[in-house]
């Protein structure tokens, strides 16, 4: 299952943007935001890669949801997945 919301490297300083550019992306860069979304998009799309851009989104509390571990319910929806609904 998932607990959530434990910090990462990233909420301890460590700088993803600038561990890819030591090691040869040629672009790099951190994303704080959406008005720096925005303008970075561009280039994370258009550059010769490869290409490294740590996004940072917001944390949100959120309800844990488990998924299913019913057996039959796993393997109608994955056949439904591949073939369409199951008849039985």
């Amino acid at each position: 299952g998932e607990t959530g919301m434990q910090p990462t490297h990233t909420a301890h300083g460590a700088d993803l943007a600038g561990a890819a550019e030591a090691v040869g992306f040629p672009v790099t860069g951190t994303v704080p935001g959406q008005a720096e979304l925005t303008a970075a998009l561009p280039v994370i799309r258009d550059a010769t890669g490869p290409v490294f851009f740590a996004i940072k989104v917001r944390a949100e509390e959120l309800d844990f949801v488990l998924p299913t571990s019913d057996g039959v319910q796993l393997r109608d929806r994955f056949r439904k997945a591949l073939s369409g609904p199951v008849n039985h």
